[in-house]
């Protein structure tokens, strides 16, 4: 089924003319022939919006008893009937009265965009999750009643409804916003003018994040390079300098002149180990800034960066500007400015830096020592193969064998290595076969032109096979990453259980990590661990202080970076629902791309625990329903019983002589019922029921049964012989329960039969009634809720019995009319 589509009615604040609006489109709907109907609608006492919703159909409103009071809910259930084509819901943000389906009217709306329903409906900024912080500094009132920003995300249009402060203030003072008393405390508090200006400015804000959220999936879907410059935005090229610090810091500076967004990018070209550290400190910074952090990898620096900058509609890149003048212009700033064509290229001086000088660059990258000696090795090893190979070949074509020794080189070496080695493989070849022998010199044209082309040959070979091979890790880590990002979302989109999908999850996020990994979710005491290896104190607070801050704290960031883990926030909104915790053995997560993987994760994780707090939810209202209806049972159950035997008494007393006898004994046996399938049902439930296999004859048990009840109405019709094994009780108080079910039901006979079949006995109750409807074997699901007596338990009784002891429960309908139980037992 395809989703309906999600309008949303965006305004500042009540009184802007969301509803009008929205009846209006509303209207207009209805008027090219699709269907409306309005699920709810708050017209506020407002002339002008009750004449506009005039000719839309209203279904009528829910009326909830609670606490002695009638409150009017939207009926969900009544408009998924009715199955319109468009749902004018008002007011997303509501609160739902309790015992609602949903706690929340946005859930209802979600409900409908499920069922295929298209949905109109209003907002105010001050109810959207993200926003609720701001617009209590404003205007220093805490919204208890928001909506998660998914919500909005989830929006197919978002239609800003504005007007200016001064029109507001003006239609309060008119009444057009709140009526008397109220519309004056108002003007005084909420609706001050410095109020409505930030307010509107939120609003506009929302909006305009959005509509640039649209243009760059728009520019994605359509595989248009950018830049479209509807509004700037920014990028910085961060690497492990320590120059990158600042230029993070000049691009938040400008970013917030310019009201833009702004991007950190990593390119991953294969930074040496010893830079990880600090390429981790800073993208922590930028983080902590509020840059979009973003990794990509490829051979060549400044062409990733520009391909990410197009892809995410970027209209400016800032770069480091390189001192000096390199040779054909090799270096980054040369390149950006040289490749990125339309956008534009800031290029700033290193100068700013002074406080934070950049190490000199070595002449010798690190662990210089290890690839030189493989090319000494591979240099001795190829001479003495062309050596033993010469008499056989001849000595020009042992340059092949010196060939074969650089490109394999290139395989694990280098790029340096490998032309030193092309280099010296050719001076060797020289010195040891070339006449005169044992000298640098040649006397032949074809030897020096062979020496030429061999080190250029060797050279070029040997730095494409080492440009292929950190491809080809780069196209590895890629598909590493998409592999393990697939994998945790699948896993934890499957699992509603949180503890299982994290326990599923967690091994994966520990082969990401290199190390141990846990999760601790938050409690009113602190965090509690859910799954994972205990910590220590130290770490503990860690993971505290990153839950209090909200922010990512411990190893590979800038706040206690000397600490053994990396703790990450689980963030539900606004609120730190958990974190993740990981004990790293190698400086793997240094990885700006693994990092993000582990951010993935966390994100995944955070919606888990949401989703599994609203099913917590919505099970402690089903156990709130559940002891409601608990309590109404039982206090009718007992009520009536408890009558008798006090009119019993008093009756004694005052005639001792008077046959109130059996009535005293009917009411207790009713007593003594109650409370002895309450017992039982919560006994069975909790698995507390033991069991006591014998072998039973079917006939006896049947007769037992019957025995019981003393009415004519109950017939056995079982063939002796038919044996099996089964607890005795238990089946006894099933059929028991199932026989009284009848008797309360149907007027005519009950039959208790039995029979075998394929290895298996039956044991049937069947009489004339009216049938059973669905749900008869839930708690406290009664056929007939008019009849008095009975809690329902009976039959959920049976069902938990007849399963405790292996049987197989079916009920059916009786031909003629009435109903069949019908239990199943492996025949002795």
């Amino acid at each position: 089924m395809t989703p309906g589509r999600l309008r949303i009615f965006l305004g500042m604040c009540p009184g802007v003319g969301k509803t009008y609006a929205m009846l209006l489109a509303a209207q207009e709907v209805q008027e090219s022939g699709r269907p409306v109907a309005i699920g709810w609608l708050e017209t506020h006492g407002r002339i002008e919006t009750t004449a506009v919703a005039a000719g839309l159909r209203r279904i009528p409103p829910r009326v909830i008893e609670h606490r002695g009071a009638r409150l009017e809910e939207m009926d969900l259930d009544a408009l998924l009937a009715l199955r319109p084509a468009l749902a004018v819901v008002d007011e997303l943000a509501h609160t739902n009265a309790p015992g609602s389906r949903h706690p929340k009217r946005h859930q209802d709306v979600t409900e409908l965009l499920a069922a295929g329903i298209d949905v109109f409906t209003t907002l105010n900024v001050q109810h959207i999750e993200s926003r609720r912080d701001a617009v209590a500094r404003i205007t220093g009132i805490v919204q208890r009643e928001t909506v998660p920003d998914s919500i909005i995300d989830r929006a197919d249009e978002l239609e800003l409804i504005d007007v200016s402060p001064e029109q507001l203030r003006q239609r309060l003072s008119e009444g057009k916003v709140y009526l008397g008393e109220r519309a004056a405390r108002a003007g005084e508090a909420f609706f001050r003018e410095g109020n409505l200006k930030a307010l509107r400015e939120l609003a506009l804000r929302v909006v305009a994040e959005r509509a640039d959220r649209d243009v760059r999936r728009h520019l994605k879907a359509h595989a248009i390079t950018g830049p479209w410059r509807s509004r700037e935005r920014l990028l910085v090229g961060v690497g492990p300098s320590p120059h990158a610090q600042r230029l993070i810091r000049l691009t938040r500076r400008l970013a917030d002149s310019l009201d833009a967004t702004w991007i950190a990018a990593h390119a991953d070209t294969g930074a040496p180990e010893d830079a990880r550290d600090r390429l981790a400190a800073n993208l922590a910074l930028a983080r902590s800034l509020g840059a979009e952090v973003v990794s990509t990898s490829g051979e060549d620096a400044a062409e990733a960066l520009v391909a990410l900058a197009r892809r995410e509609n970027v209209t400016q890149i800032i770069a480091g500007k390189t001192l000096g003048h390199r040779p054909w212009n090799t270096s980054l700033s040369e390149r950006l400015l040289r490749l990125s064509g339309e956008i534009d290229v800031l290029l700033v001086y290193p100068g700013e830096f002074e406080d934070q000088r950049a190490p000199r660059a070595e002449l010798l990258p690190p662990r210089w020592w290890r690839d030189a000696l493989w090319v000494m090795g591979l240099l001795a090893g190829g001479s003495a193969l062309a050596l033993l190979a010469e008499p056989l070949i001849g000595y020009r074509s042992v340059t092949l064998l010196y060939l074969l020794v650089v490109t394999a080189a290139g395989l694990f070496l280098s790029q340096w290595a490998v032309l030193t080695l092309a280099v010296v493989s050719a001076f060797a070849w020289n010195f040891l076969f070339t006449e005169p022998r044992m000298t640098l010199a040649m006397w032949q044209g074809e030897d020096v032109l062979l020496l030429a082309t061999f080190v250029i040959v060797s050279g070029l070979v040997g730095h494409q096979t080492a440009r292929l091979l950190r491809r080809e890790r780069a196209s590895r880590e890629d598909e590493t990453r998409a592999r393990t990002l697939f994998e945790l979302t699948r896993v934890l989109t499957e699992e509603t259980d949180l503890a299982s999908g994290v326990a599923r999850a967690l091994p994966q996020v520990e082969a990401l990590g290199e190390g141990e990994a846990a999760i601790l979710v938050a409690a009113e005491d602190g965090l509690k661990p859910l799954a994972g290896p205990p910590l220590t104190d130290k770490e503990l607070s860690v993971c505290q202080w990153a839950a209090q801050a909200g922010e990512a704290a411990g190893h590979f960031t800038s706040t206690l970076p000397e600490a053994p883990i990396i703790a990450i926030p689980l963030r539900v909104g606004e609120r730190v629902a958990g974190i993740l915790a990981v004990r790293p053995r190698t400086a793997a997560l240094a990885s700006p791309l693994r990092r993000d993987l582990l951010d993935a994760f966390a994100a995944q994780a955070a919606v888990l625990i949401e989703r599994a707090e609203a099913e917590s939810a919505r099970r402690r209202a089903a156990s709130h329903d559940l002891q409601r209806a608990l309590l109404d049972n039982v206090s009718h159950e007992l009520k009536t019983p408890a009558a008798v035997i006090r009119a019993g008494v008093e009756r004694l007393r005052a005639d001792p002589s008077s046959p109130v006898l059996d009535e005293l004994a009917a009411a207790a046996a009713r007593l003594d019922r109650v409370t002895t399938q309450l017992v039982t049902l919560s006994r069975a439930e909790a698995g507390l029921i033991q069991l006591d296999p014998a072998l039973c004859d079917a006939a006896d048990l049947l007769e037992e049964v019957a025995a019981e009840f003393h009415d004519a109405r109950v017939h056995v019709q079982a063939p002796p012989g038919l044996e099996f094994r089964a607890d005795p009780a238990l089946l006894h108080t099933a059929i028991e329960n199932l026989v009284r079910n009848a008797l309360d039901y149907t007027t005519g006979p009950v039959e208790l039969g039995a029979s075998a079949a394929g290895g298996m006995v039956a044991l049937t109750v069947a009489d004339r009634g009216s049938g059973l409807p669905e749900g008869v074997f839930e708690r406290f699901r009664r056929g007939d809720a008019s009849k008095p007596g009975g809690l329902g338990l009976g039959l959920s009784i049976s069902r938990h019995f007849v399963q405790a002891v292996g049987g197989q429960w079916d009920l059916h309908e009786r031909e003629g009319g009435g109903s069949v139980f019908r239990i199943r037992l492996p025949a002795a």
